[in-house]
């Protein structure tokens, strides 16, 4: 009886070498891969860089709405932006602290909307779009504060976004927010 159970055994074992070694099955996939060349290498150096920069632009946007009693959700697309744009995410994020207390839904009785409080009738905005806070922080710092104070200057810049309206508080206002001495 052993050997009859040694033998079966052994059959067992030469039909699973003969089917593993002289029939392996499908060949594996041919992958094809693409090698990186010296500009796909720089771009993703320049993309990991920028990365960084929108990193530490979002932690310092989320302080300054932290710190004056907003929520923090909105901390990205400022950073973005400000990098984008070049400007200060403290400067970026002080506005929207100042201008609607970081609430997408405000409405001013002037028709001032959304999180930067663009006037719709003066740039010509549809309501809807500027209560979408992605396209309301682009628009705001992409077509008004950042032309704006790239070409005036931090505080003449704000002043101009308040639509030159008051006596220039509300520039020291935002730069006190934003951690600047006034």
């Amino acid at each position: 009886m052993k050997k009859l159970l040694l033998t079966v055994l052994m059959l067992f074992q030469g039909v699973i070498t003969y089917s593993v070694v002289m029939n392996p099955g499908q060949a594996p996939r041919t992958v094809l891969a693409k090698a990186f060349t010296t500009t796909d290498v720089k771009n993703q150096i320049e993309a990991e860089k920028k990365q960084v920069q929108y990193d530490a632009a979002e932690e310092t946007a989320a302080k300054v709405m932290k710190h004056h009693g907003c929520d923090d959700e909105f901390a990205e697309l400022v950073g973005h932006a400000s990098v984008d744009e070049r400007l200060p995410a403290k400067l970026v994020a002080a506005v929207m602290v100042a201008e609607s207390s970081c609430r997408p839904d405000m409405i001013s009785p002037t028709q001032d909307v959304g999180l930067m409080q663009v006037n719709r009738k003066v740039w010509k905005a549809s309501t809807d779009k500027l209560l979408n806070p992605v396209y309301n922080v682009q628009f705001a710092v992409h077509r008004i504060l950042a032309p704006l104070v790239h070409t005036y200057g931090i505080r003449e810049g704000l002043h101009r976004y308040n639509g030159l309206g008051g006596d220039g508080s509300y520039s020291a206002h935002v730069m006190k927010i934003a951690g600047y001495a006034t």
